[in-house]
């Protein structure tokens, strides 16, 4: 079954669910190279084990992984959903997948910040909040960003004068904030401060 967790420090009690950082990542990303940020979860064996089984678990049986994300949100319907505080989409079948819990579910609000830009295609249900990650010099396809908000990366070392003036500043804590939920609603864009 995919280890799904209830919270994290920075996050709060919002249930998510993660895969191995640059294994399902944006090979081109410049964080692939430098600077991931949850490459430290080779020093934690508890995450690193539940991460890599959880891709497993997703490259073995997609059917049962996928009915067991929805077993698991039919019993704990948690109102906010978060896919991958740690990697990404790693190929089509996994976004269709993402898209169709969301329509199971329409009592809880998904939300994915992703780099796989290539696989973000079709209808996406209005609880399905998709943010484009990006980071200093990455071109966003211009399709893409007239349809997505956008997470940046403030890297204080490396200005990315893409960021709008207006773009919130994440301070941690989704539980209590949640508004990465509703950035399109809201139309403005959110910027993490390099970590």
């Amino acid at each position: 079954m995919p280890r799904i967790t209830d919270g994290n420090s920075k996050m709060g009690a919002v249930a998510n669910l993660s895969l191995p950082p640059v294994l399902t990542c944006n090979k081109k990303a410049p964080c692939a190279k430098r600077g991931c940020y949850a490459k430290c979860f080779r020093r934690f064996p508890i995450v690193r084990d539940t991460w890599a089984h959880n891709f497993d678990q997703w490259k073995r049986r997609p059917d049962v992984y996928e009915r067991q994300i929805d077993d698991h949100l039919n019993e704990h319907v948690p109102s906010l959903f978060r896919w991958h505080v740690a990697g990404d989409i790693p190929d089509a079948a996994y976004w269709e997948m993402m898209l169709r819990i969301a329509e199971y579910h329409w009592d809880v609000k998904f939300l994915v910040f992703t780099k796989q830009y290539h696989f973000i295609k079709g209808r996406i249900p209005s609880n399905m909040s998709v943010v484009l990650s990006a980071w200093p010099g990455m071109p966003i396809p211009a399709g893409l960003r007239r349809r997505f908000r956008v997470a940046w990366l403030n890297d204080h070392n490396q200005p990315d004068d893409r960021i709008p003036k207006n773009a919130l500043t994440c301070h941690g804590n989704c539980e209590a904030c949640g508004l990465c939920w509703e950035l399109k609603s809201i139309g403005r864009d959110v910027k993490f401060d390099r970590h």
